[in-house]
């Protein structure tokens, strides 16, 4: 997140912005890795948004840039016109299977797609500023048809509901068209706790990559105060 390639490459616009809100936190409290206190940040979102709540394990050391030979690797990670085997293979790269991916994808229900950052433009649900399961809602009950967003030659899916355009990702709408996800997609839509549990067990496991170890006391040393 804090290397230049992130920043320049397309699909991660707006990281800059981010950055720039966590460092007076990074400056008040300079003992806590960048890596931690971005990780922590983003699980206290979710919780603050009316999410689930995510176990938040300290331990992640920095990079020193210093003596790093940077390799720029690009396509590592899904991206929104994927075809379906190779969204499928690069989560399961990660040791992802289908279950994982579609619950990690209700975040969606946060946010909305920025043309000028992501090429893409628009919310996917009406209450972005709250995590639920609406993206499952919105996905399989609206009639989504394809666009092109002008300024930048993108396809995505849009449909009104209440006259506000919403839009899915050609990514999003795979998941109606395989029947494991499909399913999944209509379980968490039915069950809000359900998508909750997934996504907590499967964003946990994003946030560690099998990370086994962490000095919960140099973390209560650290953050004292500051959360």
């Amino acid at each position: 997140m804090r290397l230049e390639f992130p920043e320049t490459d397309p699909l991660h616009g707006g990281l800059d912005l981010a950055r720039k809100r966590l460092e007076p936190i990074k400056k008040a409290f300079p003992s806590i890795s960048y890596a931690d206190l971005y990780v922590r940040c983003g699980v206290v979102l979710f919780s603050e948004m009316g999410g689930p709540k995510v176990p938040f394990r300290p331990g992640r050391v920095d990079i020193d840039f210093n003596n790093l030979l940077i390799v720029e690797q690009t396509d590592r990670f899904p991206i929104p016109d994927d075809s379906m085997e190779k969204m499928h293979e690069k989560f399961r790269r990660m040791g992802f299977g289908k279950k994982e991916m579609v619950a990690l994808l209700g975040a969606h229900c946060l946010g909305r797609c920025y043309k000028d950052r992501s090429d893409f433009d628009g919310p996917w649900v009406d209450h972005p500023t709250k995590f639920t399961n609406e993206f499952f809602e919105e996905l399989i009950e609206n009639e989504w048809k394809a666009s092109i967003v002008p300024e930048t030659g993108k396809e995505q899916f849009e449909a009104y509901p209440e006259g506000e355009k919403l839009l899915m990702l050609p990514t999003d709408m795979y998941l109606l068209k395989d029947p494991e996800t499909n399913e999944l997609v209509e379980i968490y839509a039915k069950d809000q706790q359900k998508s909750f549990n997934d996504f907590v067990k499967a964003f946990g496991r994003l946030l560690e990559f099998g990370a086994k170890t962490v000095s919960y006391f140099w973390f209560a040393y650290t953050m004292t105060g500051c959360f």
